[in-house]
């Protein structure tokens, strides 16, 4: 097959909340102590894109991007809250950190890739998500790269999350920014 890092193409989708977690989270499950609601709706998030994926993938050489402007925000207030009471939990700590969500997936499935949290808005963040993405591929750092998104809706909602894998492949769906806007707002629900 012939690669072009110049030409992205979406080779899987997922969207998932917390829901029902597949065979591999649920091992990981066991092992984490603590992880934020919005961690395992992106966990469930990659778990489709990866799945959607016709061919195996090295995960050594995949990279994981975080967007958005959100942070885990039932671990973030449990941390706040343990400060007013004078100690912070050193299990919920690092869950509060806004790369908690990406951290847990590459926990989950052993990424290796480069990874970053983009504390921006998608408009915003998806452009340089995407210079990223061809930046990694043309240099051979990655064969794949997942973008995740999450989204908190308001009253108590579970958080929706969404990710694509982008590949060099010519076969697929072009990855741009307003398709990848379109389908990380519809997913969202934002």
């Amino acid at each position: 097959m012939n690669l072009n890092p110049d030409i992205l193409t979406v080779g899987g989708r997922g969207q998932a909340s917390v829901g029902e977690l597949g065979p591999r989270l649920t091992q990981v499950r066991r092992a984490v102590r603590y992880a934020d609601p919005s961690s395992w709706a992106m966990a469930n998030a990659v778990a489709g894109a990866i799945a959607a994926f016709q061919r195996p993938l090295d995960f050594n050489r995949v990279a994981l991007v975080q967007l958005g402007l959100q942070g885990p925000s039932e671990a973030m207030a449990q941390v706040a809250s343990s400060v007013e009471e004078g100690s912070v939990s050193p299990v919920r700590f690092p869950a509060a950190s806004p790369s908690a969500a990406i951290a847990l997936s590459c926990i989950a499935w052993g990424i290796r890739g480069p990874t970053l949290s983009l504390l921006q808005s998608l408009s915003q963040g998806l452009p340089v998500a995407l210079a990223l993405a061809r930046g990694w591929l043309s240099r051979g750092q990655v064969e794949g790269v997942l973008l995740g998104s999450y989204h908190l809706p308001p009253g108590g909602t579970p958080p929706r999350a969404a990710c694509v894998l982008l590949t060099p492949s010519p076969e697929g769906e072009p990855a741009n920014v307003e398709q990848l806007l379109g389908f990380f707002t519809t997913s969202l629900g934002n």
